[in-house]
């Protein structure tokens, strides 16, 4: 009995081992090819051949440029070198691709002669053939067996029907694959911090690289960090870093990007969005910019889009008294414009002199210059803290619809375009507040030019960002429109001699202007007192005379 016991243990244990061990891929079911790791070969002997790969593409492969003007030269003139592209890609459009240089990155198997291999990827298999002369470069010593490799080279036709294979000009290791691997090890051997720490270095290679893979390794961080490292503040920057990558969707509405997720021990490909969204839902809930979103979201029936208008008029609603002493101010700054002109007239050769006079005129009227500065700089935090709030909020704007907008989580050309324009409206309407006469030609060509600069780069910074803080920018800026016309309605039914009286009354110096007129004058202040003492009427001196004549009087009268 006890013989057959263990003879009964022997054999189960034997076929849990073959069924752990088959391929070295038996709990890796459902992964694509790139990131299938072969556990029947000694793990840190992969780590040690992998991380030599990295290294040498670090040391001997060009660093891809970055910028705007890259990007501009990149968007006419297209890619330099060969055209990166796919196995389907070469199926789909062999007849058009034949005999052009391409590029594919895959898992790469050499035969036993070296002159041939198989490249996998998830897409399928492609022969290729080094051509004369050509040898591996970067992999060592190591036989060329399952390693990650970027094939280049001529596209030709074999076989019948026809299939695509690659002549190799150029055989090398994949970094941001080989960093991957790395990290899919390092989590096989329950390493988690080390392979937290690759995935997060592979998203960002992967995605420099333009490979659609930096979507898995970064939500794996994600996971790793949310799950084995308990570290949810990490976790949250690497799921927004996620949904970012998967900012801008086809014509179709779907993100490109994938990602893979254990589930009853089989790996399940999902949408990338699909995954981050919910999480990131889950984890901003309690945010207090995510609870005013979602209240006023509330408050317009549960239409993300009125709720971000409706946003956008309590904002402008709130800061309308600080907007009003701006529209004011403007209002009394365009009053002195003639005064302001005969200064810039008289001392046109006397810089320092025209501005110490100039900060003597709005002292002498009560006029504040830099009066209309502080609601534009209120709005940016305020604006800051609603991008974050709505980035809280995203995933109940993915596929919200709004007027002609499909989707309020991503980008929309047509409202960029129009929230441009409305820009460059509220950039003219705050020149034409602006002491023109108080600039000198340059300033104003400056001022001029930066009308339109400002509009045209926020046009190219904020083509990724969602559709719904551009329509709460939009619409905050058609209210503002709004405001002026209701200002400038208010202030023509007051009386034009009341505006003339108050222009002509002196106010009291102080505040920031009455410093200004302090600093830009000379330190020998004995012209100002004699201008003060001249400013004393008439009339006055003569009611001091009188004062004293009386005093005099009295006296006498007490004297007798």
């Amino acid at each position: 009995m006890a013989l057959l016991l263990m003879l009964t243990y022997c054999t189960c244990v034997s076929m849990v081992v073959a069924d752990t061990n088959t391929d070295g891929i038996s709990f890796q079911e459902g992964l694509p090819a790139e990131l299938v790791i072969d556990t029947n070969l000694p793990l840190d002997d992969q780590l040690g051949q992998l991380d030599a790969m990295v290294r040498w593409g670090e040391e001997n492969e060009p660093k891809p440029k970055g910028g705007l003007l890259s990007g501009i030269k990149k968007t006419f003139a297209g890619p330099e070198g060969p055209t990166p592209t796919t196995v389907s890609a070469l199926r789909d459009n062999l007849g058009e691709i034949q005999g052009v240089q391409v590029t594919i990155t895959g898992i790469y198997t050499a035969s036993e002669d070296g002159a041939r291999g198989i490249l996998t990827t998830a897409e399928g298999t492609v022969p290729v053939t080094l051509g004369g002369g050509v040898q591996p470069e970067g992999f060592g010593e190591s036989p060329l067996g399952g390693v990650p490799a970027v094939v280049a080279g001529l596209v030709e036709v074999v076989n019948t029907p026809p299939e695509p294979s690659i002549r190799v000009t150029r055989l090398t290791p994949a970094g941001w694959l080989a960093t991957l691997r790395i990290a899919r090890i390092h989590e096989i051997q329950g390493d988690f911090k080390s392979a937290q720490a690759a995935y997060t270095q592979a998203a960002d290679s992967a995605h420099t690289a333009g490979a659609l893979f930096s979507g898995f390794a970064t939500v794996r961080a994600a996971e790793l960090a949310m799950e084995q490292l308990a570290d949810p503040a990490q976790a949250e920057k690497l799921y927004n870093k996620a949904w970012t990558q998967c900012g801008t969707l086809d014509s179709q509405g779907h993100c490109a990007y994938l990602t893979w997720q254990l589930k009853d021990g089989v790996w399940e490909e999902k949408p990338l969005r699909n995954v981050v969204g919910p999480v990131l839902d889950s984890l901003n809930r309690e945010r207090f910019w995510y609870r005013v979103v979602a209240g006023f979201v509330a408050l317009g029936g549960s239409n993300p889009g009125i709720g971000v208008i409706l946003l956008a008029f309590a904002v402008r609603l709130m800061i309308w008294p600080l907007t009003r002493k701006q529209l004011e101010s403007a209002q009394s700054m365009q009053a002195l414009q003639p005064q302001m002109k005969a200064l810039q007239e008289k001392y046109v050769d006397d810089k320092q002199k025209f501005q110490e006079e100039f900060w003597k005129l709005c002292q002498s009227r009560g006029v504040n210059p830099l009066g209309g500065c502080l609601p534009m700089l209120i709005q940016f935090p305020i604006l800051i803290m609603l991008y974050r709030g709505i980035r809280a909020y995203i995933w109940h704007f993915d596929n919200a619809s709004f007027l002609w907008i499909h989707n309020l989580a991503a980008p929309d050309m047509i409202l960029l375009v129009a929230y441009t324009i409305s820009m460059i409206m509220f950039q003219k309407a705050t020149q034409r507040m602006q002491p023109a006469a108080a600039m000198n030609p340059q300033q104003a060509q400056q001022q001029q030019m930066m009308t339109w600069m400002m509009p045209i780069m926020f046009f190219f910074f904020f083509q990724s960002f969602p559709a719904a803080f551009l329509l709460y920018w939009l619409s905050s800026n058609v209210f503002y429109f709004g405001e002026q016309y209701v200002h400038r309605t208010m202030r023509s039914k007051s009386a034009a001699t009341c505006d003339d009286a108050a222009a002509d009354t002196p106010k009291p110096a102080g505040g920031l202007v009455s410093g200004m007129v302090k600093l830009l004058s000379p330190e020998d202040n004995s012209e100002q007192k004699e201008a003060e003492t001249q400013r004393t009427s008439y009339a006055d001196r003569k009611a001091a005379e009188a004062g004293k004549k009386g005093r005099k009087m009295d006296a006498r009268k007490k004297r007798r």
